[in-house]
């Protein structure tokens, strides 16, 4: 009895010193920045208020973005938005982002490595509202990934992300002139989306840093049976400034 009552009380110190750095205060991380971003998209194509095929659309511009983290023990979430504007051959193009991740870390404080479960939302909107020629896309996913950082330094991290999106609903729409939109929804089906991004981060101040990171997003998603399937590729450079 005398060596089972040892062994518990070894385990619990070796699971409280394990733990340790993990009881800490709450906290909050939160982050603005700016990029650009080069895309290659398949959008629908339509004529005679119906959409026949895919066409390749080649898009570049700048976007905003702004969010943060919410830090407890070994939990997180997470919360971003962005806005892309800019061209494409098709007219203008702008792009709405969006996500909120659920996370577990599954090493330490210090390096740590979250499991991520979320959700994702995306939608896109090109052409000319002048010739009423504008289409829109849209998609939802459930997300499953992981996140963290390495620090080599007092000040410096490396910070990587990566994501898989399983799409459980699709839109696209076009315009019909005085009618305003008509389009095609669709529940999942197999589409899917894969995003990632790496960079590092620098704290300049007690609780300031900038960062740096390259990302980039795909999806292959089928919006109709009947056309085909779409391939969407879209790189970013982001920069910016945040608190902790």
């Amino acid at each position: 009895m005398k060596h089972i009552i040892a062994t518990i009380m070894a385990l619990s110190v070796l699971a409280n010193l394990a733990f340790a750095e993990q009881e800490q205060v709450s906290k909050t991380e939160w982050r603005v920045g700016a990029g650009g971003f080069y895309a290659q998209q398949d959008f629908p194509i339509f004529s005679s208020n119906s959409v026949s095929s895919f066409g390749d659309m080649n898009a570049y511009g700048g976007y905003i973005i702004g969010g943060g983290d919410y830090f407890y023990k070994r939990l997180k979430i997470q919360l971003f938005i962005e806005g892309h504007f800019g061209s494409s051959t098709q007219g203008g193009f702008s792009t709405r982002d969006g996500w909120l991740k659920f996370g577990f870390n599954t090493l330490s404080s210090e390096n740590p490595l979250y499991i991520n479960i979320g959700f994702f939302s995306d939608s896109n909107a090109q052409g000319s509202t002048r010739d009423n020629d504008r289409v829109k896309t849209s998609a939802n996913a459930l997300s499953l990934g992981l996140d963290g950082w390495i620090k080599t330094g007092e000040k410096l991290r490396w910070e990587y992300s990566a994501d898989y999106d399983y799409i459980m609903g699709k839109e696209y729409a076009y315009s019909t002139g005085a009618n305003g939109f008509a389009g095609y929804y669709s529940s999942a089906d197999g589409s899917y989306g894969v995003r990632a991004s790496i960079g590092f981060s620098y704290q300049f101040r007690e609780d300031l840093f900038y960062y740096v990171k390259l990302r980039a997003k795909y999806q292959n998603i089928t919006y109709n049976p009947a056309l085909p399937t779409a391939n969407n590729i879209v790189g970013m450079v982001e920069i910016g400034i945040g608190g902790r």
